[in-house]
């Protein structure tokens, strides 16, 4: 059972290479994604805070701020630091994958990728972040239950007082 089948996520990413980015465009196609593009680190910065995606994939290597520049500056933003980050990148060393999730990554998939893997690793990430969102609505819900009884009991209370 697949909750998400009827929600349309929100995925940027964020990449200088056009044949990757329609890569991840074929991808995903069969599924309910909207795929937004940014070309640069600068602009997927800019783009993020403006639409707050589902999921940011990202390269490393591009012109200006490098990937793990960008995922550093996600983490440390109030508004976007809460949204899940795949970096997608041609760089396989240990080094450079212990760099990319310590900057604070959640996933890392190395260049050429298996379609049917990437695929599988989008759906996952996307999956948990939605359900971290519901538990959070959830929460909030039940405090503001909470409150909602308080306040009725504050206000019996006030009617009592008055009259």
């Amino acid at each position: 059972m697949d909750n998400n089948q009827n929600m349309e996520f929100t995925i940027l990413a964020i990449d200088d290479d056009p044949l990757v980015l329609k890569l991840i465009e074929a991808s995903l196609l069969k599924d309910n994604y909207k795929i937004l593009f940014a070309p640069n680190g600068e602009e997927g910065l800019k783009m993020a805070e403006e639409i707050v995606p589902d999921l940011i994939l990202l390269d490393v290597v591009m012109p200006g701020i490098d990937g793990f520049d960008v995922c550093a500056s996600i983490r440390k933003n109030e508004r976007i630091q809460h949204i899940p980050i795949i970096i997608l990148t041609a760089l396989d060393d240990r080094d450079s994958k212990i760099q990319g999730l310590e900057a604070g990554a959640d996933d890392y998939i190395c260049k050429p990728f298996d379609k049917i893997e990437f695929r599988a690793r989008v759906k996952t990430v996307t999956r948990i972040s939605r359900m971290n969102q519901l538990n959070i609505i959830n929460q909030l819900t039940r405090q503001l239950e909470e409150k909602d009884k308080i306040i009725a009991t504050l206000k019996e209370e006030l009617d009592k007082l008055k009259s």
